[in-house]
């Protein structure tokens, strides 16, 4: 969905009355739940992709990042919180595996 899409649908879902339902409302709920299923798609596959880098001591800070920002952005706390411990022990060189494995278990909840 494009920026221009995203504040169109915001802008119909205020204009209406409470309770009211419209056609944009619809469209905006179906686009939001393919977002959804995007984003968990993206995270269970890159959440192990970054889990062998730590492994292999080839993780980088940006690719937790990146998946705490995905998880945050879509209200996945734990995983979330483990991508952001992780991020934090790779950028201060700490060993990242006792990180890495909470986001394993957070990314088995979320699934």
């Amino acid at each position: 969905m494009s920026a221009n899409g995203l504040r169109q649908a915001l802008a119909s879902l205020f204009a209406q009355a409470p309770g009211e339902e419209t056609p944009a409302d619809a469209i905006f709920e179906a686009r939001m739940r393919g977002l959804t299923i995007a984003a968990r798609a993206e995270l269970s596959a890159r959440i192990p992709e970054l889990l062998t880098r730590v492994e292999r001591g080839e993780a980088t800070v940006a690719d937790a990042h990146r998946i705490a920002g995905i998880a945050a952005q879509f209200g996945w706390a734990s995983v979330a919180l483990a991508a952001d411990e992780l991020e934090h022990s790779l950028r201060s060189a700490r060993p990242a595996r006792d990180a890495a494995s909470r986001l394993a278990l957070a990314l088995q909840a979320m699934r």
